[in-house]
């Protein structure tokens, strides 16, 4: 009977402190959440750093659930390609193409580095490539491709992730329109 009280008081002597912490997690849970949500920089053990950049665009902001941009200036028309030309067959590449057009987008907003960002447009520009896009779709992309090399990573500052990513989601949006055409021009297509 001894021994039995003595493995129960060592197993809550060993349980102690992850009950007080599970406590006082769960007592000041609203509290803690509010502090991590106004988080963007942490430090941790090791010399590390971790960045969260999540909320701080402006797409992420209330308002904006749907990412798509008109400027305020002038209103941008949407140029299309010739849907004839463009290979549906190859569908892994049309999945990849919109993966990583939205992957990149991502990438820029949360703080990507500049070598990252340049692999997700190259990336995309090779699937739009290869499904058969040409034209302004093509350019669009091979400019971002280039600009990102002329770009050093203490100058994507906020301002300029903004503004590229509402250029991504143009593109996603004007990629979209002729896939769009073709899909419903396809016999037996059903939603």
């Amino acid at each position: 009977m001894h021994d039995a009280i003595q493995t129960s008081l060592s197993v809550l002597d060993i349980l102690k402190w992850p009950l007080v912490v599970f406590i006082v997690v769960f007592i000041f849970k609203k509290p803690i959440r509010e502090i991590i949500s106004r988080l963007s920089r942490a430090k941790i053990p090791g010399g590390g750093e971790v960045t969260f950049i999540y909320g701080d665009a402006k797409i992420d902001t209330e308002g904006s659930a749907t990412p798509h941009f008109t400027d305020t200036n002038k209103t941008q028309t949407v140029q299309t390609e010739r849907s004839r030309d463009i290979d549906l067959r190859k569908v892994a590449n049309v999945y990849w193409l919109g993966h990583d057009l939205m992957w990149v987008t991502d990438a820029i907003l949360r703080g990507a580095r500049r070598h990252t960002v340049k692999r997700g447009f190259t990336q995309s520009l090779h699937h739009a490539r290869e499904i058969g896009f040409e034209g302004s779709i093509i350019e669009k992309l091979s400019k971002l491709a280039d600009d990102i090399d002329t770009i050093k990573d203490e100058d994507m500052t906020k301002h300029w992730r903004d503004d590229s990513a509402r250029l991504c989601y143009q593109l996603i949006d004007e990629v979209g329109t002729p896939l769009g055409v073709c899909r419903d021009t396809l016999l037996g297509f059903r939603i």
